[in-house]
């Protein structure tokens, strides 16, 4: 079974994943909409990411998960569940 998969070495927690999310779920630009929540640690920088993979199709409308496609840092790829 696929799933999105977090890098969070390549994350700069731009929250471009969850407007895509939102954009493909609801038709709307809203980030309290998404599946995908993601918040960055201000001390250690790193990025706090989940998603809902219970409610994520991996956009099955679409050639790819909207997430995937338009994070500009390539911190999400799909693989496989484990």
């Amino acid at each position: 079974m696929k799933k999105i998969v977090h890098d969070p070495s390549r994350c700069y927690s731009c929250r471009t994943c969850e407007l895509a999310c939102s954009w493909h779920t609801h038709r709307v630009f809203s980030p309290a909409l998404s599946k995908i929540q993601v918040a960055r640690d201000n001390r250690s920088g790193i990025s706090v990411w989940s998603i809902d993979d219970s409610g994520c199709d991996l956009c099955r409308t679409e050639a790819e998960p909207l997430c995937v496609r338009y994070c500009s840092y390539e911190a999400l790829t799909v693989g496989e569940a484990k």
